[in-house]
């Protein structure tokens, strides 16, 4: 954790920012107040450009991926939307591994807490991995609650479940990201 810490501190250096910009993943997730419509837990720095973010690159999308703080499970994750902007701000070729930070806009897309415009990314270190968090289908809910709020973009892992519509796979890829699944291990 401590060579973690020394690489962010290198970065915000070579990047010219202070440390003191780089906002915690939970940071930016504040769930601590109950949002209106689709904006379930929205975050307290929702619409401000220039928020830097650290994290380990968890999964890649075609618009964009997801970062985890190693350190803080749950409320540690955020998607990173990289479709915002064309041609793009800067260069971004996340892997799988990376510790990276990313510089944007934060934003809520029904309901997820994300960082769109991205106008920084800096590749820290390579290689890391992430464990998932072992979680029930009952802890992270159907509908806005602080429980599930706490997983939002986080590395999960749901065990002895059942997925009642599996997805189509195609190319070794989900075929359609954008239609949910149910997963069910019993507990709700």
């Amino acid at each position: 954790m401590v060579a973690y810490a020394i690489r962010a501190l290198l970065v915000a250096a070579l990047a010219g920012t202070s440390v003191a910009q780089i906002l915690s993943l939970a940071e930016v997730n504040n769930a601590d107040a109950v949002g209106e419509g689709s904006d379930c837990y929205p975050s307290i720095y929702e619409d401000q450009t220039g928020v830097s973010v650290q994290g380990v690159v968890t999964s890649l999308w075609d618009n964009g991926f997801t970062i985890q703080d190693t350190g803080l499970g749950a409320v540690g994750g955020l998607f990173v939307y990289t479709s915002s902007a064309n041609p793009p701000l800067v260069d971004i070729s996340p892997a799988v591994g990376d510790v990276a930070v990313v510089t944007g806009r934060v934003i809520e897309y029904f309901g997820l807490t994300e960082i769109t415009s991205v106008s920084g990314y800096t590749v820290v270190s390579s290689g890391n991995t992430v464990d998932p968090i072992v979680v029930t289908t009952g802890a992270l809910g159907l509908n806005c609650s602080s429980r599930g709020e706490r997983y939002e973009g986080v590395l999960v892992e749901i065990r002895n479940a059942t997925i009642s519509n599996e997805p189509a796979i195609v190319n070794g890829e989900i075929d359609n990201q954008y239609v949910t699944y149910p997963i069910d291990d019993g507990s709700g």
